[in-house]
């Protein structure tokens, strides 16, 4: 654990840049709205679908440190960012 950051592999300034999603956001995909919105709404990218899910939910947006933990994870084998991914999983719920 690193100490003050709560991850196991990210430093305090990389938890930092974790950029939580909170909502509102997409009913379908869980990308956020940045502006406030009332009852259940779709991005432009999912109006339309017809997903065979309910809903989809976005922990943290997909760059810095975040995207770094997916690429080790998928391209590198770094089965320890896993420990990291799931804390991420943990906090956004």
């Amino acid at each position: 654990m690193v100490e003050g950051s709560g991850f196991k592999h990210l430093c305090v300034k990389c938890a930092g840049q974790l950029d939580f999603v909170q909502a509102p956001h997409c009913a379908t995909c869980g990308s956020p709205f940045y502006c406030m919105m009332e009852g259940e709404r779709m991005c432009p990218h999912c109006d339309g679908l017809n997903p065979a899910f309910r809903t989809g939910c976005t922990a943290v947006l997909f760059r810095g440190p975040a995207r770094a933990l997916v690429i080790e994870l998928k391209y590198h084998r770094g089965m320890h960012a896993a420990a990291d991914m799931e804390a991420i999983f943990a906090r956004s719920t």
